[in-house]
């Protein structure tokens, strides 16, 4: 008999998840944090002799205000707002707090107070104590925690309102208690902050190359692209919150802007001029295009359009009018929205560059780690320039967003019929694709560089073709008809129209603009030019305490002229590419030798490729700027580009490096800077979301969100 006993092996222990441990470690952090410094004031009052009381306004010293059984209530003056203080005397307490029962009107996002204030250690003299910034809506806004020494004698609270602003002030209380807030939004902050790190640093499954998980790659990108397209549905909807409209009536206006309504009218009448006739005041002006002349002789015009030959026109593309906004038109008798049309075109613009990167990804690099792949594509949206114009979307936008979609949707298909890399060139595609090029020109003429570049491209495409083993002439003849037919007959629509207008085939009309400055007689200065070289891509941040913490100024270099600036005190306006991008940007200093390590032909057409798309165009539109001069939308029209080309050399170096220490390092500077890249282009955006483009409930739930990040006030 066999004694021997059989062993059944034990089961081994499932480990956790990864994911489900970082999970509880960032609530344990976060509830740390809120519990000892998100809520660090509402300790304030355990340590100290506190008592809590009303301060009494009926025996208060008042001035300004209009005080009515104990109620206090003051106006801003029509013209120039108001100010005014209250000031209790001999108050002999300990002040740990001071808490205020205000209401404002709905046209007050937010107000500030200022305090003075004589304690045991200053008793004869007001030292200037604390300001408090009360948020409408935020109750909690309403208390501020005080440093005081000792017993405090006097108060006195500072008040300053806008015209037509009011606050009623009901009680102002001492050494209320501050209550506690926890926060969910600072818990997934940190959260999804945490999960992106492991994702980009530490995830083995996204340090393989794409083509061993193309599933992950792909459920990733699509959902950071999903990500994107609710920012920029967001962006609009925060925007529209200014309206008290609604979005159904949005889309029955009746009245409309310079394209999406007078262009539609002058088309449905059958002429290319406006409808709207010059006033004889304008006409009879010796120099109508003079901003000064204007004001000065106060003649009525139309800002921003083109005025020739007693005529008013637009200088604006006439592709969105033909497509959406004049058929929309004739439909249905309204006027499209333009807040919606540059969402739209907004939109696919990002789809489109989405398409566009990975099928750089699946043509050259496949071979590149995952986490190099979702990166590169959130770092390329964040910097793409499209965000300017879906947070600030008047008819400007709309000229530039429809450019950048037509733009980014021919890339993809001229790039996808494979005109250039492996794979036999489909016909159509390529005609979809210059088709769609075309129509970005008559979107905005200034992206008529790239469909030049793409001429480029189209030669190589028929070298391709005429070295494949079934090239025919015919098979030549429908490439060239494919590839150039869509360029001659929209570019030929554009030019009879410019004809019609200007007497010219080449005049778009912007120098015929009524604006601040006369572009007829504007002299070219290189140094405009320097300055929105520098704008663009070298401007550097500096970061600030105050949220979003990244700033920047927009310096003229001593430029002794005119140049028109938007926004030019906007905080952030003109963070550079270079730091918004510093990754794949830093890249071109690289170039040569991610050049060499391609073959010969791929070499010259990398070369080619790379420096007309992503240097010499981009450059090109900067200097043809100095005209319209700086605008942080038209970065949409240069910073995608750079990035494609910058991307490509990147990704050559990292896709032929062994070096697994080298992979490591890239690794980390890859992490911190698209948090960086996402700092600088948040504080961007943010700076253009301020209560002067949106509602006055939306500017006080964005000053809260300054406040879940001061956690000492």
């Amino acid at each position: 008999m066999d004694s021997s006993i059989e062993l059944t092996p034990q089961k081994e222990k499932k480990k956790p998840s990864i994911y489900l441990k970082i999970t509880i470690i960032c609530f344990l952090i976060s509830t740390i944090l809120e519990i000892f410094v998100f809520n660090f004031n509402s300790f304030h009052l355990l340590f100290g002799d506190y008592e809590k009381k009303n301060l009494p306004i009926a025996k208060a010293q008042i001035q300004e205000f209009v005080e009515s059984d104990g109620v206090l209530f003051l106006a801003g003056d029509a013209l120039s707002g108001s100010s005014a203080y209250v000031e209790f005397s001999n108050i002999d307490e300990p002040v740990g707090t001071i808490s205020f029962d205000i209401e404002m009107n709905d046209k007050i996002a937010q107000t500030t107070a200022t305090i003075e204030y004589t304690d045991i250690t200053n008793n004869y003299q007001y030292r200037y104590g604390p300001s408090i910034t009360f948020i409408n809506g935020d109750s909690r806004s309403y208390t501020i925690p005080c440093h005081f020494s000792g017993k405090v004698s006097n108060l006195k609270i500072h008040f300053n309102i806008s015209k037509n602003q009011t606050i009623t002030i009901r009680n102002i209380m001492i050494n209320k208690p501050i209550p506690f807030r926890f926060s969910l939004i600072r818990y997934l902050v940190l959260y999804v902050t945490v999960l992106l790190v492991y994702i980009f640093a530490k995830s083995p499954a996204f340090r393989k190359p794409y083509r061993e998980n193309q599933t992950l790659c792909f459920r990733s990108v699509l959902i950071a692209t999903g990500v994107f397209v609710i920012i920029a549905i967001t962006l609009t909807a925060a925007y529209r919150t200014k309206y008290s409209s609604s979005i159904k009536d949005d889309f029955a206006a009746k009245s409309g802007d310079q394209l999406t309504q007078e262009l539609v009218d002058a088309f449905k009448n059958g002429q290319v001029h406006l409808l709207a006739e010059p006033s004889s005041s304008l006409k009879s002006l010796k120099n109508p295009y003079d901003y000064s002349e204007r004001r000065v002789e106060g003649a009525y015009y139309l800002w921003d359009h083109c005025f020739y030959n007693g005529k008013y026109y637009s200088y604006y593309g006439i592709a969105p009018v033909i497509f959406l906004f004049l058929p929309y038109h004739l439909i249905t008798g309204y006027y499209f929205p333009s807040i919606w049309a540059a969402l739209l075109f907004g939109v696919i613009g990002i789809i489109f560059l989405t398409r566009l990167y990975m099928l750089v990804i699946k043509k050259w690099f496949s071979n590149l780690q995952i986490n190099y792949i979702l990166m590169g594509l959130i770092i390329l949206q964040l910097s793409s320039g499209i965000w300017f114009s879906i947070a600030r979307p008047v008819f400007y936008e709309v000229a530039i967003s429809s450019g950048f979609a037509c733009l980014l949707a021919g890339a993809y298909f001229f790039l996808s019929s494979n005109v250039v890399g492996e794979g036999k060139i489909s016909f159509v595609r390529l005609m979809v694709g210059t088709l769609f090029m075309a129509l970005s020109v008559m979107c905005r003429p200034t992206l008529a560089v790239y469909c030049v570049i793409a001429l480029v491209f189209i030669w190589f495409g028929f070298k391709k073709l005429k070295a494949s083993k079934d090239y025919k002439k015919s098979k030549a003849v429908r490439y060239f008809v494919c590839a150039l037919l869509p360029f001659v007959f929209f570019g030929g629509i554009q030019m009879l129209y410019n004809y019609a207008r200007f007497d010219s085939p080449f005049e778009f009309g912007i120098k015929y603009s009524l604006t601040i400055n006369d572009f007829t007689q504007a002299e070219y200065h290189t140094h405009f030019v320097l300055v929105l070289a520098y704008a663009y891509l070298f401007a550097a941040p500096y970061f600030v305490p105050d949220f979003p913490f990244v700033s920047s100024s927009f310096h003229t270099f001593n430029m002794n002229g005119y140049m028109y600036i938007d926004d030019r005190y906007v905080n952030a306006i003109s963070i550079g590419l270079f730091y918004r991008a510093a990754i794949p940007l830093i890249s071109f200093f690289f170039a040569g030798k991610a050049i060499k390590l391609l073959d010969g032909e791929a070499r010259k057409k990398a070369m080619i490729g790379i420096g007309l798309l992503s240097v010499l165009a981009p450059f090109g539109i900067i200097f043809a700027a100095w005209e319209s001069g700086y605008a942080a939308r038209y970065n949409a029209d240069i910073s995608w580009q750079m990035m494609i080309g910058a991307f490509f050399i990147l990704y050559t170096l990292l896709a032929n490096c062994k070096n697994k220490s080298v992979h490591k390092m890239v690794t980390t500077a890859f992490t911190v800077f698209t948090f960086l890249s996402f700092m600088m282009n948040f504080a961007q955006i943010y700076s253009f979301i301020n209560p002067n483009h949106v509602s006055t409930e939306l500017s006080a739930k964005l000053y809260s969100l300054e406040r879940l990040f001061e956690f000492w006030k």
